[in-house]
């Protein structure tokens, strides 16, 4: 009988833990969408200039830095539970800020927004280790079909973020829509608190520090280089999308909503059938193909119009955009086996500095330029990643013909 209760005891703390993971994998992608799904009702509200509509994503820029490379340390200070549970409150306090900002005075609500997107950028660096490892470990016999599962939950919260805002926005309780997304993310975080994880291990951080050291190697930081490259480009499509539409194209939110959710929802089933295509195809086939595709879309949508042309026109920027980060995070793990963690942390964190950079350039650009315009001077960014996988492919072919060498020396 004792042994009965500790089973059930045991298999109801499992199901807290897998809730409170996969919840806030949920979370975190609508919170992450939730400031430029709301960026128009934003600037009609407090009247923001683009500077200062660009300048509110600098703060998540360094703070997912700052998440980031913290975050290798806090788990072994906390351990992993323990930072999840961190992350998870700093993206509350991100949705709180987000809330307050509706009812201040516009220089007051700029600051609340700025903490929003520092909040939000901390608690994507200090969860992308928790998120990545607790699925592994609670479904150790489909380790990777749990993890895309996670990653396909964070995409699918990043899609339904617009419709989720402006449905509420219509009938203007946008910030009774933002207030039920604190009290659900409140209780994930309640029950992160209460739930017991299982333990992780610390084998990769052991071996890490005599292995090969990722940060010391060109490859790795022409890796993040085009991380944050792809990233302008992705910040380009999504965090302007409803600017473009409603003051550029003139069309409703609705409808730009419905285009950004496309977005999103194509490039998040654009990663699912990647992970299946991976099987058959190396990442490297997706980095080179992708590109063009990107390229096509940012010609595309300054000669789009209508509504159904913009929203098919968004839905195809996110199917080219889709496979194309986590093949890249693939490309440089696979370079650097033994530290596949920190890789996957790193490369995030330049994924944050890409999108926060971009989009406070093109604020300060977009005084003297449409988005129209900016869209036809963003082909070159697609263009600039084949330039330097071309770079990264010849130092990694000229690296492996020293170790033959070098092998080939000591054996004779």
């Amino acid at each position: 009988m004792a042994s009965s209760n500790k089973s059930t005891s045991h298999s109801s703390s499992a199901t807290g833990a897998a809730f409170s993971v996969y919840a806030g994998g949920l979370i975190l992608g609508m919170t992450l969408v939730s400031v430029p799904a709301s960026s128009a009702l934003l600037k009609q509200l407090h009247g923001f200039s683009d500077a200062q509509y660009g300048a509110i994503y600098l703060p998540q820029l360094l703070s997912a830095i700052v998440g980031g490379v913290a975050g290798g340390m806090l788990t072994t200070l906390l351990g992993t539970k323990r930072l999840l549970v961190l992350a998870l409150l700093c993206l509350l306090v991100a949705q709180f800020a987000l809330a307050a900002s509706a009812t201040l005075h516009p220089d007051l609500a700029l600051a609340a927004l700025m903490i929003t997107t520092g909040c939000i950028g901390l608690g994507i660096g200090l969860s992308s280790g928790p998120l990545n490892a607790y699925p592994v470990v609670l479904f150790p016999a489909v380790s990777n079909t749990a993890l895309t599962a996670l990653h396909t939950i964070v995409g699918v919260g990043m899609m339904l973020a617009p419709l989720y805002l402006s449905t509420f926005a219509q009938h203007d309780h946008w910030l009774l829509g933002v207030l039920v997304l604190s009290a659900v993310t409140l209780i994930v975080l309640l029950t992160a608190l209460l739930a017991e994880f299982p333990p992780i291990a610390t084998s990769e951080a052991v071996t890490g520090a005599t292995a090969v050291r990722p940060e010391r190697d060109a490859l790795f930081w022409i890796c993040a280089a085009i991380a944050v490259i792809y990233s302008v480009a992705e910040g380009i499509f999504s965090n302007w999308a409803m600017l473009f539409i409603q003051e550029e194209r003139g069309l409703d939110a609705a409808t730009a909503s419905l285009a950004l959710t496309c977005f999103w929802g194509a490039l998040t089933s654009g990663r699912l059938l990647a992970s299946f295509l991976v099987i058959r195809l190396p990442p490297l086939a997706f980095l080179l193909a992708l590109p063009p595709l990107m390229t096509a879309a940012f010609c595309l949508l300054p000669l789009t119009g209508s509504a159904a042309g913009l929203i098919g026109a968004f839905a195809f920027a996110g199917l080219a955009c889709s496979a194309y980060f986590p093949m890249l995070v693939a490309y440089a793990a696979g370079a650097f086996p033994q530290r596949v963690a920190w890789i996957a942390s790193m490369m995030i964190t330049a994924q944050m500095v890409g999108i926060g950079l971009g989009t406070y350039t093109i604020g300060l650009i977009k005084g003297t330029a449409s988005i129209t315009s900016l869209y036809y001077v963003a082909t070159a960014l697609p263009a600039a990643t084949l330039i330097l996988i071309a770079v990264g492919r010849h130092l990694a072919a000229g690296k492996s013909l020293r170790v033959i060498k070098t092998s080939s020396a000591r054996l004779s």
